[in-house]
């Protein structure tokens, strides 16, 4: 008996992968097993890795099969291929085969291995290179599953400079953004106009001991400082540290590290910030504390933006504690303060309290101006972006923009705001939204929205990209006013035991967005296919722009990698020189006699 339509059903929206399970009554009766849950059978996983030319997931007429692709069986959900995982190497004709033994009444996993492309480009997967393969108990089952790729070339758009480069020199733990919130915009990397730039992170260590840290590099990519230590948390008496995020002017002299000391005893968060010189890395400040905690209230940092002489400020949400201790967010409210360190004034609030907040960001022109967008969610889940223009003196400029409503009578989920801004007050909102079908998977995209000094929209809204879970996207615009988004993409969702996302099969994906109007293709941005790849921030240059992430990589399997890309085309290798037969060869010696 064939058993086709259950299965079909759970591969609803994956058109590449079905199932042909074939029952084993014969033998369950020979066995006398009423219950063959556990048992383990030999099934196999087959199909066929293609060239996906025009990107749509399926094979078509004149479609080249690609050979060389491993496909392999993922037993533990981490998206790598490890020793005693079964696997295949596609062939001449692009089809792979392999067998493998496991328990029925139990989910199984076929992924695709992304190549690492080359000098010229990268490829692109154009549907699930993660699929899911039920098999119900009593069953064996050959599972089909296709994959497509599509090569795209940098020819045009952008090209990487040098691979992707590990930051942090302490390998030990888990280094990046592991107990951030990746909803909210985390601008862990920043740069100055001539293209040297710094990057934050968190790194959790087995000593209880939370450590914030900050390293600078110059514009070639050669670190300018060791990695310095920002702010420590112990966790052995109930601080955990949260959220780095950092800034940089212009000028290059200037940096500055935000961050969150959370208290389990209060159950709130500290935000502080610190201040260095951006050439030297040596501090200016010591830790200084943002928002003070009281029992009435309590705030975190969630974004940090600098002008270009150093003078910033510093983002934060909170709002009144209730009489169990927690905090009830619901307030925007932001900070400003001089190049060096001391605050300005006191807190502005953004927002009212009244509304329901999700994600803010903030950015700063060169001058000191500034924008801040936010999430405002209502009782219903629905959300809508908004964003409010400030003065380098704190005072509101202009009108409240809203840059995308909550529409009346649909389910929406527009989320996870960031934004970016020039050095002459351009500025970009980006975001995670759309509308949300039935199952809560679907029709998710990053848009984005470009806007003059004056607020005024420049276009409308373009969609970026789509790809289940890509949350908080990295923004960045350049003086020219081209834009770069990075966003993370869960390359599977289903229902299986790694399910709904496969938080380890992830990837960076980045767009550029022209000043002219324009769009580059899609890349993904790092060259460690295999494991996760989480929280992208980017950084614009003036030559091109610098994308930042935590993931596994070369030289530290959690640790925070950089890419840096640039505009300029590379130049073409000179061309061999050669002479002719009749040719003569001379050697010139020291003193310029020819021999």
């Amino acid at each position: 008996m064939t058993r086709t339509s259950r299965l079909s059903t759970l591969f609803s929206g994956s058109k590449n992968a079905h199932v042909r399970a074939n029952r084993k009554k014969a033998e369950s009766r020979r066995l006398g097993l009423e219950n063959l849950e556990g048992r383990c059978v030999l099934s196999s996983i087959s199909g066929v890795v293609f060239d996906d030319a025009n990107g749509n997931g399926s094979q078509d007429g004149g479609e080249s099969p690609l050979a060389g692709f491993t496909v392999f069986h993922e037993t533990d959900g981490n998206a790598i291929l490890n020793v005693g995982e079964d696997s295949a190497v596609t062939g001449a004709d692009g089809s792979y085969q392999f067998s493998f033994p496991g328990p029925s009444g139990a989910w199984h996993y076929g992924s695709a291995i992304i190549p690492a492309g080359d000098a010229t480009g990268r490829w692109l997967n154009t549907n699930n290179n993660y699929q899911e393969l039920p098999i119900y108990p009593g069953e064996t089952v050959d599972g089909v599953m296709n994959f497509g790729f599509r090569f795209v070339p940098y020819a045009g758009s952008f090209y990487p400079v040098g691979g992707e480069s590990l930051v942090n020199q302490t390998t030990a733990g888990q280094q990046g953004t592991a107990e951030t919130y990746e909803s909210f915009d985390a601008n862990t990397v920043a740069a100055d106009s001539a293209g040297n730039y710094a990057v934050a992170w968190l790194s959790p260590q087995a000593n209880l001991q939370d450590q914030v840290f900050v390293r600078v590099f110059n514009a070639d990519g050669t670190p300018r400082t060791n990695e310095i230590l920002v702010g420590t948390a112990n966790r052995s008496s109930g601080q955990i540290a949260q959220m780095p995020v950092v800034a940089m002017s212009g000028d290059g002299s200037r940096l500055a590290v935000s961050w969150n000391s959370y208290s389990a005893s209060t159950a709130t968060s500290t935000p502080l910030v610190r201040t260095y010189n951006g050439v030297t890395g040596t501090p200016v400040t010591a830790a200084v504390v943002v928002s003070p905690y009281s029992t009435k209230e309590a705030y975190r940092a969630t974004g940090i933006a600098m002008d270009g002489n150093g003078d910033f400020a510093v983002l934060m949400t909170g709002g009144t504690k209730s009489k169990n201790g927690s905090t009830n967010y619901g307030i925007t409210q932001f900070q400003r303060f001089t190049n060096a360190g001391t605050a300005v004034g006191n807190r502005i609030q953004v927002v009212d309290a009244a509304l329901i907040n999700g994600t803010q960001a903030i950015a700063m022109d060169g001058a000191g101006n500034f924008v801040v967008v936010y999430q405002e969610s209502s009782s219903d889940s629905n959300s809508g972006i908004f964003a409010q223009r400030y003065s380098a003196s704190g005072a509101k400029a202009g009108s409240l923009i809203t840059v995308v409503a909550d529409p009346a009578g649909k389910r929406s989920d527009n989320r996870g705001a960031s934004v970016a801004m020039n050095s002459s007050g351009r500025f970009v909102v980006a975001w995670t939204g759309g509308y949300l079908s039935g199952d809560g998977n679907g029709n998710e995209s990053e848009t984005a929205q470009v806007y003059n000094a004056a607020g005024q929209p420049l276009g409308g809204k373009v969609v970026l990209g789509t790809g289940a879970g890509g949350l908080c996207p990295g923004t960045a615009i350049d003086s020219a006013g081209n834009v770069t988004v990075a966003w993370k993409v869960v390359p599977y969702r289903g229902s299986g035991p790694f399910g709904p996302d496969v938080l380890a099969a992830t990837e960076v994906r980045v767009r550029r967005l022209n000043a002219d109007g324009s769009l580059s293709d899609t890349f993904v941005v790092n060259t460690t296919t295999e494991g996760g790849q989480i929280q992208p921030a980017v950084a614009a240059t003036s030559s091109g722009f610098i994308v930042a992430w935590n993931g596994r990589g070369a030289g530290d399997d959690a640790g925070v990698f950089t890419q840096r890309f640039t505009t300029t085309p590379p130049e073409a290798p000179a061309a061999p020189l050669s002479l002719d037969a009749g040719s003569v060869d001379y050697l010139f010696s020291n003193d310029g006699s020819k021999r």
